[in-house]
């Protein structure tokens, strides 16, 4: 669940402006999808080793999962309704 406490998101936030403002300058603003890629792959990978567990895999994987489906249920749901609303449906 990514609605953490306000305060820890203030510890986060400078963070991801600093990488989001660093995404914003590649290929003339537009974002270079493999770099997004990379860097939560470093992420994911640098905290799978410490140490390599199945307990530790799942969790990671199950994190990933949670994040697909909370930024369809937020992002890609509500979208698509306006496109439906806008074209009709199927």
């Amino acid at each position: 669940m990514p609605y953490i406490l306000a305060d820890r998101r203030k510890k986060y936030n400078p963070i991801i402006k600093l990488l989001l403002k660093e995404f914003n300058f590649l290929e003339s603003g537009d974002l270079v999808w493999g770099d997004l890629n990379y860097v939560i792959s470093v992420v994911i990978k640098e905290l799978a080793d410490q140490p390599l567990s199945y307990k530790r895999i799942n969790a990671i994987v199950g994190v990933l999962e949670c994040v697909k489906q909370e930024f369809y249920r937020k992002i890609a749901s509500p979208y698509e309704d306006l496109k439906c609303d806008e074209n009709g449906n199927i």
